[in-house]
């Protein structure tokens, strides 16, 4: 397997049309992204958006599909759930990283440290 299943669940849910999941959903992570770091006391907070764009990453992972895209998406979640103590929900999101990449076990040990602050 090339690829882990979440990005074809993706697609599938996008109505076949490749582009249109990560063009609606990721602004959405990228305001949960903002919250989370309004909550942990970022005081240029609303600067988080506009910086997630400006990475090369940020920017195309709406425009080309790719397993980076859910998982984008889905770690802005994990983080703001963490910011806001809701441990079940940063489960089931980094779980959904994990099914988009294999390469969000990296950020466990941020997960970790982060549970552990409060």
């Amino acid at each position: 397997m090339d690829h882990a299943p979440l990005i074809a669940w993706w697609i599938k849910l996008g109505f076949h049309h490749p582009r249109l999941l990560g063009l609606c959903l990721l602004p959405l992570g990228w305001l949960a992204l903002a919250l989370a770091a309004k909550r942990w006391g970022v005081t240029s907070w609303q600067w988080v958006p506009a910086l997630a764009l400006a990475h090369p990453l940020g920017m195309g992972s709406g425009l080309i599909t790719t397993p980076d895209a859910p998982l984008i998406f889905f770690w802005c979640f994990c983080l703001w759930a963490l910011a806001h103590r809701r441990v079940w929900f940063a489960g089931l999101c980094f779980g959904l990283c994990l099914l988009s990449k294999s390469m969000a076990l990296l950020c466990l040990p941020g997960v970790l440290w982060l549970l552990g602050l409060r």
